[in-house]
């Protein structure tokens, strides 16, 4: 409701479905005004994101002992497809990992492709292990990911599943994980239902949110009301000022304990960075009262001066974390009480907080890598008990965050030089929907106009002018392939498989060695990378794709749709002389890069696509977020240590500038529909977002 009074709202209202448009919820997309400059300048303060649309599933593995069920749970995370998180590293539950679900190393004739060069990323996942309790033999954790992709993870905890069961039975495997499978183990996952009710969702007690709260404070809730509600809200709050954003809403309870009353009152008052002395993805929990109540509170409980600064060994005692435990996960919360009782209590200066005041909450301290030219980002991700969404959103609404809504995060992410999923994903199911969707949009509004004032196509050299799917899957040629991305979990693993298929060769044998359908290849693979022997090709019915940030050398913005060239290699001292021409050859450099500007791009030269783009006001180039096909990448990769090495043995005299222009890895955009022609430079950026 609050969303639906200052944004466009996704899908229609007059739709069966309720309106819910995109992905199965109605969501805030842009707001009534136009903000995108005034978003990205509020950053230096604090924006925040409902990201309630979020799904999430609760996996549980039961036995007898607690190492048999903690070392159950980790190999079937491997197996399930998540490229971490299921390392020893992660199992205190002290941190979130934020990390990729893999495609299985097999493909649909059932045989196990071991040799694959690399395993299919399908969307960014998000893995929470749920600190244990003390005397029970019980280990949980909690799967984030995006509702887009939640299909996808469904079909890999049922083949994760079948498995292990499979194995249980005849165990003839080496795991990646050593098990005991004399030992049961009961694993179980299910999916959270994090959307509330209207009633609930208001605030109310009562499924008729027309009725009244009761006079008497003191009266216990119906009978008919749901007094606990399963769920979380997750709010996003990011920004040079968030911590202080978050100082005036979360309130510690009285008898907080030391390590939460320390880590709050340095996040909210200290004067360095968190990212300074806070492990980046740190989970912290805390007892909090209703920020409707008065403030007064959180000044008796914030009088520490004891400094930390806090190391990854300093996060947890033996396997137990030391600021978070499984609290959140077990309480079973109230719903708040109305505005109505809250408001009757001030008016008396009855603020001393009840039991029904206070909730456990969690959140989860987030350092953001931008690409190079843009200053990091830093914030908190809130998830809070479901039912008591609306009363901290307005809080945090109040304190003067500025709200976004799905356009401005994309704008967010372009300006931080990262991708999003699922409008940067080509090939995943939820992009292909959303391309067709688009090109019939763009289509009919081209055919909307009368036919003098169109933009004349010409096929022959815009064969994609609206988008769609042939964008990505014909590029150019005649055959249309599957598209996949590429895994990008660290740079480390990206070079190695770099060097790997740059060492193939056509002609060289192909071996056939074949292995019996089963998932336990995956442990030859770290970051979604083969390790070890030579890959095989790449399969002749996929089009791998890197995701990469491309940025103006010089002018120009690119929008969607428009197609990355190869330029030749003679081709580039021009592009570089015209580019970044000495003071003395300015006028003539200028004519020149126009000659170059204006010369066509064959088809045949096209090697990717852009799924984001735009002016970039972080660092007042365009930017955008592109698709590159792996060859060319490649092939880019080699160009680049060729002029590297010319570039070492040249004079250094004079080369040093304060703004130089980007010219490493040198592409051709060319627009969608009608434009010159503009060179960009390319960078490869991680598939984690």
């Amino acid at each position: 409701m609050w969303h639906a009074k200052r944004f466009r709202m996704s899908g229609e209202k007059a739709a069966p479905d309720g309106g819910a448009g995109r992905w199965g919820f109605s969501l805030a997309e842009t707001p009534h005004h136009k903000s995108f400059r005034m978003t990205w300048r509020k950053t230096s303060h604090a924006v925040m994101h409902d990201a309630s649309y979020t799904s999430a599933f609760y996996v549980t593995a039961r036995a007898k002992r607690l190492v048999d069920a903690t070392t159950r749970l980790q190999l079937f995370l491997m197996l399930l497809g998540a490229a971490h998180g299921w390392e020893d590293s992660w199992t205190s539950g002290s941190r979130l990992c934020r990390t990729a679900l893999l495609d299985r190393p097999y493909g649909a004739q059932k045989r196990t492709k071991a040799q694959a060069a690399f395993l299919r990323v399908i969307s960014p996942l998000q893995v929470l292990w749920v600190p244990r309790v003390v005397g029970h033999a019980k280990r949980a954790c909690v799967l984030l990911i995006h509702p887009a992709a939640v299909g996808d993870l469904q079909c890999a905890l049922e083949h994760a599943l079948d498995t292990l069961r499979a194995e249980q039975k005849r165990p003839r495997h080496i795991c990646a994980v050593p098990q005991r499978w004399t030992k049961h183990v009961d694993i179980q996952a299910r999916q959270v239902d994090m959307a509330p009710s209207p009633a609930v969702a208001a605030g109310v007690w009562h499924e008729d949110a027309t009725k009244r709260p009761p006079k008497d404070i003191a009266v216990s809730r119906p009978a008919g009301a749901s007094a606990f509600e399963e769920g979380w809200n997750v709010f996003e709050v990011l920004g040079d000022h968030a911590a202080h954003a978050l100082g005036r809403v979360l309130h510690l309870r009285v008898n907080a304990t030391e390590p939460e009353s320390t880590v709050l009152h340095q996040i909210v008052h200290g004067d360095s960075e968190p990212t300074a002395w806070l492990p980046s993805d740190m989970v912290l929990t805390f007892d909090v009262i209703d920020p409707r109540l008065s403030s007064k509170v959180m000044r008796q409980t914030s009088g520490c001066d004891r400094h930390l600064a806090l190391t990854d060994a300093s996060l947890q005692d033996e396997d137990l974390p030391r600021y978070t435990s499984a609290r959140f996960f077990q309480k079973r919360h109230t719903l708040p009480s109305p505005t109505a009782l809250i408001d009757r209590r001030r008016a008396r200066g009855d603020v001393h907080p009840r039991v029904d005041d206070t909730l456990t909450i969690m959140m989860i301290q987030r350092h953001i890598e931008t690409s190079p030219g843009t200053r990091p980002m830093y914030g908190f991700v809130l998830f809070i008990p479901r039912g008591w969404g609306a009363v901290f959103w307005n809080a945090l609404a109040r304190t003067g965050v500025q709200v976004l809504g799905q356009a401005q995060q994309r704008e967010i992410y372009l300006n931080m030089g990262l991708p999003l999923f699922p409008y940067d994903w080509v090939g995943h199911a939820a992009h292909v929907s959303a391309t067709d969707q688009d090109e019939k949009e763009r289509k009919a509004h081209w055919l909307a106009r009368p036919p003098a004032k169109r933009v004349q196509l010409d096929p022959t050299m815009f064969p994609y002018p609206f988008g769609g799917i042939d964008l990505w899957a014909k590029q150019g040629e005649a055959v249309a392939k599957r598209p996949v991305i590429v895994p990008t979990l660290s740079t480390e693993a990206a070079e190695q498989l770099d060097k790997a298929l740059c060492r193939i060769e056509s002609s060289s044998p192909v071996p056939r060695r074949q292995v019996p359908t089963r998932a336990w290849t995956r442990r030859q693979y770290v970051d979604g990378i083969l390790q070890g022997s030579r890959p095989m090709p790449l399969p002749p019915d996929q089009r791998p794709f890197v995701l990469v940030l491309i940025v103006a050398c010089r002018r120009g913005a690119f929008d969607e749709n428009a197609t990355l060239h190869m330029p030749a290699m003679d081709a580039l001292p021009a592009w570089h002389r015209a580019l970044d021409p000495p003071t003395s050859l300015k006028a003539a450099a200028r004519e020149q890069l126009h000659q170059l500007e204006a010369q066509p791009v064959s088809v045949a030269s096209m090697a990717g696509a852009v799924s984001t783009g735009h002016y970039a006001l972080a660092t007042g180039h365009g930017r955008a977020i592109a698709a590159l096909q792996l060859d060319a990448w490649l092939e880019l990769e080699r160009r680049q240590r060729i002029l590297d090495e010319q570039e070492s043995q040249r004079p250094r005299w004079g080369q040093w500038k304060r703004n130089r222009v980007p010219l490493k890895r040198l592409v051709l955009v060319r627009p969608a529909m009608t434009g010159p022609v503009r060179a960009a430079s390319v960078h490869r950026v991680l598939t984690l977002t």
